[in-house]
């Protein structure tokens, strides 16, 4: 191997590793640091503990994720978890890691794969746009309130570069997988593929591609989703997304022009990052006579347009892992430029090339939640690991159960009841497991009170507390420390989350 391949071998294995590294320590942290959020980070812990059927768990209502989205992907996922019996929220790290570390390699590989041989300027700017991907509101926005749905995006961009290569064998393999993610997976398929098709029957863009494979895939892609729709409806049914999070009910009775401004108003103040990458490449397009560029984005105007219609304020201001899809068109430049390069027909030398897209993904970025992502602190896991065998087996000597969701999220799967602590719902006898950033909240919110009985604990190592009345386990007891009630004046109002 020569010295040029050993340097782009190590690149690439920065671009994957850094920040896989990064978003699997956050979400770590996410459940043993500083509390996780039971919907949907906690949830999507336990489906991915040995549990291919996707149960939800007893305390969200029972059935099957299957009633909510389709995804085989996550239940071959989770069959890791009957092999490895991961503690909760190391398997949903490890997708997540998997998740953001491939997108990253996958722009690295697509950018430095402009060039037969990448320099070295071109190398660093590969790595560059690799690392600005992450920066970008729909990937940020999926970090930081962790969810999966970007695996869509990460093999579908493969799936275009083993496309662009050549490779048919894997290119449909990543399909395969990127389409299995969720059931909407490929509608989003299907609109790129029809407008690549369009474009290459023109003779804009793509006349090298393979026509019949793409029609086949776009084909494939859509009644797949179909399917996926149909499967669950008839088999799966209980909880309507649609309904729940776009339609409502009456279908779509609550979109009004005053409720139209309005959203319009709020994506223009908070949504920089959606349209002014596209405005740009836009622009740039436009003066370039390159319209094929613009694919990545109008693909998922239908899903702009439904988002903009729904119900639910988190999608209809594409908050969370709403805009998702949109990830696809920040990278999407990078499929055009390779395939012009394959024509001899790229605007750009590569090293300018990927200069002016590295400002491109510059207009997408937001903030990320870096010191969390690098928090180097370790906390004690075998006192987690203590907790959670206390409450299935010591449980019932525990006396009434009162968690927070994000302690709740470490026993889901414990056979002992327990109930949510509820502002102005006082707790008055029994155990209460709660995280110390929800304690003065608690305390605050007079659903947790001092009294004579009630002896505050801290377990070992870890940011759990423990209010209890009532003799503990000694399994427990022994990783204990005893902590002091605070006195009112330390009580901010309301606490603090």
């Amino acid at each position: 191997m020569s010295l040029k391949s050993r340097k782009l071998a190590g690149a690439a294995a920065l671009a994957f590793m850094t920040p896989f590294v990064l978003c699997f320590n956050y979400v770590f942290g996410h459940f043993y640091r500083h509390g996780s959020f039971l919907l949907d980070a906690g949830w999507f812990a336990y489906l991915l503990e040995g549990n291919p059927a996707l149960l939800n768990p007893p305390a969200l209502g029972g059935g099957t994720y299957y009633s909510t989205h389709v995804s085989p992907f996550l239940s071959a996922f989770s069959t890791l978890g009957l092999i490895a019996d991961p503690a909760p929220g190391i398997g949903l790290a490890l997708l997540l890691g998997l998740c953001y570390g491939g997108l990253s390699l996958g722009v690295f590989t697509m950018s430095s794969a402009s060039s037969a041989r990448p320099s070295q300027a071109e190398i660093a700017l590969s790595l560059a746009a690799a690392g600005l991907i992450l920066w970008s509101g729909p990937v940020a926005a999926a970090i930081g309130y962790p969810h999966f749905e970007p695996l869509t995006c990460t093999f579908i961009l493969f799936f275009f570069y083993f496309l662009l290569t050549g490779r048919l064998r894997i290119c449909m393999a990543f399909l395969v997988l990127g389409l299995s993610v969720r059931e909407d997976s490929g509608f989003h398929v299907f609109a790129l593929l029809v407008l690549l098709l369009l474009a290459r029957s023109r003779g804009i863009a793509f006349t090298q591609l393979p026509g019949r494979f793409l029609a086949a895939c776009a084909l494939f892609s859509l009644v797949w989703s179909a399917a996926a729709l149909g499967i669950q409806q008839s088999f799966f049914p209980g909880d309507d997304a649609f309904q729940r999070i776009y339609s409502g009910s009456p279908a779509f009775a609550h979109v009004t022009l005053e409720f139209a401004g309005a959203r319009l108003r709020t994506l223009a103040a908070e949504g920089r990052w959606l349209y002014l990458p596209f405005l740009a490449l836009a622009a740039w397009a436009l003066v370039k006579r390159r319209p094929a560029y613009l694919i990545g984005h109008l693909a998922f105007v239908p899903w702009f347009l439904l988002h903009l219609a729904a119900l639910s304020d988190s999608a209809g201001t594409f908050q969370v892992h709403y805009a998702f899809p949109f990830i696809i068109s920040l990278f999407w430049p990078l499929i055009a430029y390779a395939d012009e390069r394959r024509r001899g027909t790229a605007p750009a030398a590569p090293a300018r090339a990927l200069a002016l897209y590295a400002l491109f993904l510059c207009l997408a970025a937001v903030r990320l939640p870096l010191l969390r992502m690098a928090d180097p602190t370790l906390p004690d896991m075998e006192a987690f690991a203590e907790l959670r065998r206390t409450f299935h087996e010591d449980g019932l000597l525990l006396g009434p159960i009162r968690v927070d969701d994000s302690a709740r999220c470490l026993v889901l799967d414990a056979p002992v009841g327990m109930d949510r602590l509820q502002a102005g719902e006082r707790f008055s006898s029994g155990t209460a497991f709660l995280f110390e950033r929800r304690f003065e909240r608690a305390v605050g919110e007079d659903s947790l009170r001092p009294s004579r009985e009630f002896r505050l604990y801290r377990l070992r190592g870890t940011p759990v507390l423990i209010a209890s009345d009532r003799g503990l386990p000694p399994r427990l007891e022994r990783l204990l420390d005893r902590r002091q009630w605070p006195s009112a004046s330390e009580i901010r109002p309301g606490g603090r989350e």
